[in-house]
């Protein structure tokens, strides 16, 4: 798994509009710190500011400093990175609510945000129509409107459980066996 390390340039003016620039790990850079010194930062540091959406390659491009093989560099990074994120979105997006999670927390930026937040969003409703439902069912047990019938089939479904019946609906042990 690759990680990138967060920049922050210190920026200490000299003579001339020429800067020093000092980079400190773990820092988050400012747009204005980066725009400044695009030739001094690589094209994998300006890529991730880029990922982060701190910065757009076009305004890179409009300093004037970002140079054609650094542009050429990013412009890869960018195919890869899209690459891995439809590949990453094609495996979870019919998956578990926790693969969709896992795809936002890793391509927070992605080509498929939109559509990942979207299934989160159906799942959750999904979720709640259930528990509406089997609340619902559970209140019809225990005001008794259920026949045992009705009753087994729940069971054989697998929609309530011996000890749900005993527990929330109050129906003895020797009714539900």
């Amino acid at each position: 798994k690759n990680t990138f390390r967060k920049w922050r340039i210190k920026i200490k003016f000299r003579t001339n509009n020429n800067y020093r620039i000092n980079l400190y790990p773990g820092i988050i850079m400012k747009k204005e710190e980066i725009l400044v010194c695009v030739s001094d930062l690589s094209a994998e540091q300006l890529f991730e500011e880029i990922k982060k959406g701190n910065v757009t390659l076009s305004e890179l491009m409009q300093t004037g400093e970002l140079d054609a093989s650094k542009r050429k560099a990013i412009l890869n990074l960018q195919a890869q990175y899209d690459s891995d994120d439809d590949k990453k979105w094609e495996n979870c997006r019919y998956g578990s609510e926790a693969e969709i999670r896992n795809y936002i927390n890793n391509y927070p930026n992605g080509r498929h945000i939109h559509e990942a937040n979207n299934e989160i969003d159906r799942i959750l409703k999904e979720r709640e129509q259930k528990q509406k439902e089997h609340a619902a069912i559970l209140r019809k047990i225990k005001l008794n409107g259920l026949t045992p019938d009705v009753l087994q089939n729940y069971l054989s479904q697998g929609i309530v459980d011996e000890s749900t019946l005993e527990n929330e609906c109050d129906i003895p042990k020797e009714i539900v066996e």
